[in-house]
């Protein structure tokens, strides 16, 4: 009768230790997450909607200089300062964690006006992937939920994100029902005593302005030390248009500074 009690003790103690352990690895089991959750945190004054990028580490180097479009995946669109994002939806994360030995992206944030990722408002921060099999192997986030400080601003001393050395940069916004020709042209046409009009005919301009350098002009070189004229508009085959405000005087001082670095234009035709 003793060995029987004893084999039975023995039988239950085994069981209930196995039980503790199936329990414990439960609990240390890592859990895997198909979808996430970034959280945007502004810390100054919002200015935009936002785009969200998956970047292979190393590639962002906070220097202005545009990614290889292999290198990422994005834009994604943020509105409201959240986005949820379910990883087997985009088969173009997998693809870049399939390229790497170290599966871990870098999240990046945009302006929407930034959508070439020159210029990521947000330090680093990587989501780390694992695969998991079912009947087939997908990759998945080791974290579901990301909150992420950004600040909706240019580097400091920088007028264009396309154009970092110019003294001045306008940007071109358009009015309601203006569809964007493909390029535009910007200059600042001399004032002239000789003329009836008051204008001369020396207008130094800028590159061409196009959806590529997010419709911004720039205008640098020593021909704008102590210059000073009228801002014109034409579209790449010269014809004008006309823009709010207009017209709108610039002027530089003797280093070849404006008054305003900044500038943003309405067009209204």
């Amino acid at each position: 009768m003793k060995k029987i009690f004893i084999f039975l003790l023995l039988l239950i103690t085994g069981c209930s230790s196995s039980s503790e352990t199936n329990d414990i690895e439960k609990r240390t089991e890592k859990q895997l997450h198909d979808e996430i959750t970034i959280n945007l945190n502004l810390l100054n004054e919002q200015t935009d909607d936002y785009y969200l990028f998956l970047v292979k580490p190393g590639v962002i180097k906070y220097d202005l200089q545009r990614p290889a479009f292999s290198d990422y995946y994005g834009p994604i669109e943020i509105e409201g300062l959240k986005k949820t994002l379910t990883i087997s939806e985009h088969l173009g994360i997998e693809y870049l964690l399939e390229e790497l030995d170290e599966k871990k992206l870098q999240i990046a944030i945009t302006t929407r006006e930034d959508y070439l990722l020159r210029n990521p408002l947000n330090e680093e921060v990587f989501i780390n992937f694992e695969e998991e099999t079912n009947f087939m192997t997908f990759f998945r986030a080791t974290a579901n939920k990301f909150n992420i400080d950004i600040t909706d601003k240019y580097p400091d001393g920088v007028n264009s994100l396309s154009f970092p050395s110019a003294q001045l940069a306008i940007k071109l916004v358009f009015a309601e029902g203006v569809e964007p020709v493909n390029s535009y042209i910007a200059r600042i046409r001399e004032f002239s005593d000789y003329t009836s009009s008051g204008l001369g005919m020396y207008a130094p301009g800028s590159p061409l302005i196009n959806k590529q350098n997010y419709y911004n002009a720039a205008f640098l070189g020593d021909n704008f030390k102590n210059y000073s004229g009228i801002l014109e508009i034409a579209t790449s085959d010269n014809r004008r248009v006309n823009y709010e405000g207009e017209p709108i005087k610039i002027t530089f001082d003797k280093e070849g500074k404006p008054e305003n670095p900044r500038m943003t234009i309405k067009i209204l035709n």
